[in-house]
């Protein structure tokens, strides 16, 4: 299985190559009025309008980096969202993420962690799981999210 590396905060997390559809820098997000604190706005794509979410607040020990950003332009089940990291850094090939204890039980959008090198794990974000939570929808404020778009508790990975 192909992962593609990215980090958030100092910390890396992995997601699956196949939901991945581009790489994008992140520049020229148009904010959106009135839209729940985790839409950073909109981008066009080439005629196509898609939502870019700051998702590094819902990912434990993993608030942006400050520097510049790239937008991971993801696709499932016929919808995309623009997701922005601090950076993008390689494509990998590993074995499917291991579980901590707990394993399905694991809480958001953690799917378990990923061999990256000798003594290296990345976290490996559940972008089937994103999606579900987003088209519940949210009505959040800045500092809060909603039921279905709780924060990951820190997990051991």
């Amino acid at each position: 299985m192909k992962y593609i590396l990215f980090e958030m905060g100092g910390v890396p997390w992995g997601v699956e190559l196949q939901w991945v559809k581009e790489v994008l820098p992140a520049r020229g997000i148009d904010p959106l009025p009135n839209a729940p604190f985790l839409v950073a706005g909109l981008v066009n794509v080439r005629g196509q309008i898609i939502p870019v979410i700051r998702v590094a607040e819902l990912l434990p020990a993993s608030q942006g980096g400050g520097g510049p950003q790239k937008i991971l332009l993801l696709s499932h089940a016929r919808s995309e969202i623009g997701v922005l990291v601090d950076s993008v850094s390689r494509i990998v090939q590993a074995d499917r993420p291991v579980l901590e204890p707990g394993g399905d039980s694991m809480p958001g959008f953690l799917q378990g962690r990923l061999a990256i090198g000798p003594g290296r794990h990345a976290r490996v974000m559940d972008v089937p799981g994103l999606f579900e939570a987003i088209a519940a929808g949210w009505q959040a404020s800045p500092g809060e999210v909603s039921p279905g778009m709780q924060p990951v508790k820190e997990a051991t990975v």
